[in-house]
């Protein structure tokens, strides 16, 4: 399992590397273009008050953030949110690793301790039915896609911001 997550990780951000350009920025409120695929009832849109396209500067004022380094064009931070507020059935100060395509909030990532199952079960109760692909775990809403695999050490959510799939150059 945790080769399969690693894997989903490193094609997602290969994917970036080879079909995000250096050119304008993207629309970050750019909705999927086919809802046929859609399985998520409730988008969030990014995670409790970090919104998709937040500016970096704004995220670096409002929270504790260290730099991680760069990645396929991609910027990468920890960020520490004071009180998660039950938002993806997380309580009290969360550290996400948050990334920034030019300067704009495009992807968060979680790491959570727990039952899967039961974390699987919580988040399908308000985003709806994901699709499974071997031992992942997908939700994909009209700005969002929510992708949920574990390891032997903890269970990662990766929140993604549509816009990444209409970046234009």
């Amino acid at each position: 399992m945790k080769k399969a997550v690693r894997f989903l990780v490193a094609c997602f951000f290969g994917m970036l590397f080879f079909v995000v350009p250096a050119g304008p920025s993207c629309a970050y409120s750019t909705a999927v273009s086919s809802t046929s695929r859609l399985n998520m009832t409730d988008d969030p849109g990014g995670f409790c008050d970090l919104r998709w396209g937040e500016p970096l500067n704004y995220v670096r004022q409002e929270y504790r953030t260290k730099f991680i380094g760069y990645q396929a064009g991609l910027a990468k931070y920890w960020a520490l949110i004071p009180d998660a507020h039950g938002e993806m059935y997380l309580r009290g100060p969360v550290l996400a690793k948050a990334c920034f395509y030019e300067g704009r909030l495009v992807s968060i990532t979680l790491f959570m301790k727990g039952g899967f199952d039961e974390r699987v079960s919580h988040i399908s109760q308000r985003y709806g039915t994901p699709k499974r692909y071997e031992g992942l775990y997908t939700w994909e809403g009209k700005y969002t896609t929510m992708i949920m695999g574990q390891d032997t050490k903890s269970i990662t959510l990766l929140i993604i911001s549509n816009a990444l799939k209409h970046v234009k150059g």
